[in-house]
């Protein structure tokens, strides 16, 4: 999807100031807008700021690092990747065995990665 490509401009970050980090306006960028069909403003807000309501309709917007941004990005990243591979791995089981006609006989596939073989019963991105 190209989110990991994504750059960070923090040139006008300030500590304790209002200013947030920014991403660099590229194709990839552009990209990852076009995909997850979300405004520039509310993604850049959603990574780079955290944002507090306070009583009675006030909001209290705190810029976050560099670092706070790429993490917020990379947990994005993950998750993202996360629900792609359980949305796959349910595609599969359905074609396989149908919920209708499942049994406990029924034959399983294992994945094969650079880490060795596996075979769990619940599987995750950890």
């Amino acid at each position: 999807m190209n989110l990991g490509n994504i750059t960070i401009d923090d040139s006008k970050y300030e500590f304790g100031g209002s200013t947030t980090c920014s991403f660099v306006k590229d194709k990839y960028f552009t990209r990852v807008l076009e995909l997850l069909g979300v405004d520039e403003k509310e993604f850049t807000i959603g990574c780079c700021a955290m944002m507090r309501k306070m009583p009675p309709d006030n909001w209290i917007t705190t810029p976050r690092t560099k670092v706070s941004c790429e993490n917020i990005k990379d947990s994005l990243a993950k998750d993202l990747f996360n629900n792609c591979f359980l949305w796959l791995v349910r595609k599969l089981n359905l074609t396989l065995a149908p919920p209708d006609t499942y049994r406990s006989d029924f034959k399983s596939i294992g994945l094969l990665d650079i880490f060795g073989f596996e075979d769990f019963k619940v599987n995750s991105i950890e």
